[in-house]
């Protein structure tokens, strides 16, 4: 079976290009990515630092300590916060996440300060958008469900722009008068 040598060639450079941009996905742009990730954690532990400055939550309280310490481990591996960790952990190791979980609603059922109380879980909340967006973002296998977002979104938004339906009107407009004639030839 002969081959066919610009097939061969065209193959070889579609490979290449795919390992030039999977090196440079792996090597610059999830360190980016981990550097931003790190960035976000350092705002939110800085807004809630502010809690504590303001007068709101001490700093030896529960919620505030529980809070402050995820907030550092995440900061200090956060390229080891993966997808498929944490579905491996959250499937084999349900009892820590569940433990997790009641250790946090316990220290915030015993704050007092209802402001303080919903900044804390304001914070929580936050905290585990950072973490979601983060593993998507770094997850190079969910990028086409980005892409068929922005193009569905973009599309969407597109269709109901004014000047789409003025398009749509002007074409209806011309088809009705070319309608008559056609009919008549």
């Amino acid at each position: 079976m002969p081959h066919n040598p610009e097939a061969l060639g065209f193959v070889m450079r579609i490979t290449i290009t795919v390992m030039l941009l999977a090196m440079s996905w792996r090597f610059m742009l999830v360190q980016s990515l981990n550097d931003l990730f790190r960035q976000r954690l350092f705002e939110i532990r800085h807004e809630l630092l502010r809690l504590v400055v303001d007068g709101h939550i001490v700093p030896e309280h529960q919620a505030y300590r529980g809070l402050r310490t995820t907030i550092n481990g995440l900061i200090q591996y956060a390229e080891r916060i993966t997808i498929i960790r944490y579905i491996l952990m959250s499937k084999y190791m349900p009892l820590n996440c569940d433990a997790y979980s009641e250790r946090r609603e316990e220290a915030l059922s015993k704050v007092d300060d209802k402001f303080a109380l919903r900044e804390l879980v304001r914070h929580h909340d936050q905290l585990d958008y950072e973490i979601a967006r983060h593993m998507l973002f770094t997850t190079p296998e969910l990028w086409p469900v980005f892409v068929i977002r922005l193009v569905r979104t973009m599309s969407i938004a597109a269709a109901k722009s004014p000047l789409a339906t003025y398009k749509l009107v002007a074409i209806e407009a011309e088809a009705s008068e070319c309608a008559p004639e056609a009919l008549a030839a």
